[in-house]
């Protein structure tokens, strides 16, 4: 069963829901959550929390493997704890995506935990930033593509 939660009470519509273990997928966008809510779903595998104002990873089930927390308020990503079930994390928007080498490092950091993760910010981990399909904006994000590619002797 999927749940989706627009702009709206996140833990009120939560609390009515009988068939906790049917629960795979729950979207709460636009919500004003400050937190992950207490999410008691046995077999939750996508959670969606983007567009919120959400900045740790408290509450957050071990049985998810697809976590969108796209444009949330995220600053730091060093000491965050993932579920080791992660497999596809979406953090763009966030602070702490526009940091020299977030991209490496913050793959690096999954991987120690988490073997089955292959996706961050809807792109291969696989891939290096000279394969990556995207627009380069953000001056930011240059310094990041230009330190990926020559690494330490730049």
């Amino acid at each position: 069963m999927k749940i989706t939660i627009i702009k709206s009470n996140v833990d009120k519509i939560l609390s009515q829901i009988e068939n906790k273990e049917e629960v795979i997928n729950i979207t709460a966008i636009k919500c004003n959550l400050d937190n992950i809510p207490i999410l008691d779903f046995p077999n939750l595998k996508v959670l969606d929390l983007s567009y919120n104002n959400i900045s740790t990873l408290d509450n957050l089930p071990n049985t998810i493997e697809y976590l969108n927390l796209q444009h949330n308020q995220f600053e730091y990503f060093e000491d965050l704890e993932f579920p080791a079930s992660l497999v596809y994390l979406n953090f763009n928007g966030n602070k702490a995506s526009t940091k020299i080498q977030y991209r490496s490092k913050l793959i690096k950091q999954i991987k120690q935990k988490c073997p089955q993760f292959k996706y961050l910010d809807n792109v291969s981990i696989k891939m290096r930033y000279a394969e990556m399909p995207i627009s380069l904006s953000k001056f930011d994000k240059i310094m990041d593509f230009t330190y990926e590619m020559f690494g330490d002797d730049f």
